[in-house]
């Protein structure tokens, strides 16, 4: 086999190897969403977060408070979505998505009215990934 080809066909390999540990090693490792009301004006929110499996019920958050829960993701097809009310508002979006989630990390989210934006974990105060509402 010449260089190149056995050279691709090892990255292939390990890409491959990669994609399956991922999906195994969320199945140890728990996900924490965090979701945080930063609606201005004192609003409050209401949230509905379920999976396929999992109904989690309402829950109202007051401004600049959270609420959040923790589960086991089955490695490979976990989704859990919420929607989110206030006042002449009703939207929604995946907090959780096997795909796109690395293992063991959280999902904290910080909910504006332009939508909600994945904070990192280590400096609160800054915002990474705002995304517009999907409905």
């Amino acid at each position: 086999m010449i260089p190149l080809a056995r050279f691709l066909l090892v990255l292939v390999a390990i890409m491959a190897l990669q994609e399956v540990n991922a999906g195994l090693m969320s199945i140890f490792f728990p996900v924490h969403v965090l979701i945080t009301n930063k609606l201005p004006g004192g609003v409050m929110l209401r949230v509905h977060c379920k999976s396929k499996d999992d109904d989690l019920g309402f829950r109202n958050i007051a401004p600049n408070q959270s609420w959040g829960f923790k589960f086991k993701p089955n490695g490979f097809t976990t989704l859990f979505f919420c929607s989110m009310q206030w006042p002449g508002h009703f939207h929604y979006f995946n907090v959780y998505n096997d795909q796109t989630f690395l293992n063991g990390e959280s999902g904290q989210w910080m909910i504006t009215p332009k939508g909600p934006c994945r904070r990192e974990t280590w400096d609160l105060g800054v915002l990474r990934d705002c995304y517009r509402w999907r409905s």
